[in-house]
């Protein structure tokens, strides 16, 4: 193999390498997707899918109500938020803008990503492992 073979072969890998990344954090984000959908209550499971570009995969999880029916309200939602790990308090905090309410929080999406969120280096490199078979 000359050089310029040794050079085009490992730019063909880092492109193989990218695909298998995106490959890998699609698949984990359709698991999370569906269960997310299927905990849900009333209209929601509609408004949640998983969209990927060049740079990100992200799953919405719907209109604004999601988050007030994922955190809760008022003082259940005081209480259950301070359960969360810290990335996810600092977003629940966005909506707790009165500290009113009466609503029970109804977890739909914090549970999914807890039970996917190690998969995702398990389906890239597995996604990996193929391109050098």
């Amino acid at each position: 193999m000359n050089h310029e073979q040794a050079i085009a072969q490992l730019q063909a890998l880092a492109k193989g390498a990218q695909a298998a990344m995106k490959a890998g954090e699609l698949k984990v984000a359709t698991e999370i997707v569906e269960d997310s959908k299927a905990a849900a209550p009333g209209s929601l499971p509609g408004h949640i899918y998983a969209t990927q570009n060049e740079t990100e995969t992200i799953v919405f999880g719907g209109p604004e109500i999601a988050a007030y029916t994922e955190f809760g309200t008022g003082n259940f939602a005081k209480e259950y938020v301070a359960s969360l790990p810290e990335e996810w308090k600092q977003e629940a905090i966005k909506f707790f803008i009165t500290g009113k309410g009466h609503g029970a929080p109804h977890p739909f999406f914090f549970p999914a990503v807890l039970k996917h969120q190690d998969e995702i280096l398990i389906e890239v490199e597995a996604e990996l492992m193929k391109l050098t078979k």
